[in-house]
């Protein structure tokens, strides 16, 4: 959809890739590296500028054809960190109520 001088695209949002993007985030399409700047339940949206536009396939998209979506590496990178300490805390209710924050 084109708006004023800009081209803006809507995605539908694989299950399994929504932990991944978040608004602002980066996800490539066919390889080109944008930005989201929308999502909701099931979809994202990226907009385009005229010179990213005329210089990469996506002028030549139609609506409802597939396209590879790459979610943002650095998102991938802190699932795998932080997965690695996934139920290994040694805070308890025990503590916590001894510490008085309970």
């Amino acid at each position: 959809i084109k708006k004023n001088d800009f081209y803006e695209f809507k995605f539908d949002l694989p299950e399994k890739l929504e932990r991944f993007v978040v608004e602002k985030g980066s996800v490539a399409l066919d390889g080109i590296s944008l930005t989201i700047s929308d999502i909701t339940r099931g979809s994202f949206s990226v907009w385009v500028i005229p010179e990213t536009y005329r210089k990469t396939n996506l002028q030549y998209r139609k609506r409802s054809e597939w396209v590879n979506v790459e979610s943002d590496i650095m998102a991938k990178y802190v699932e795998k960190q932080v997965s690695k300490y996934k139920n290994t805390s040694e805070i308890s209710e025990k503590l916590l109520r001894n510490g008085g924050f309970l």
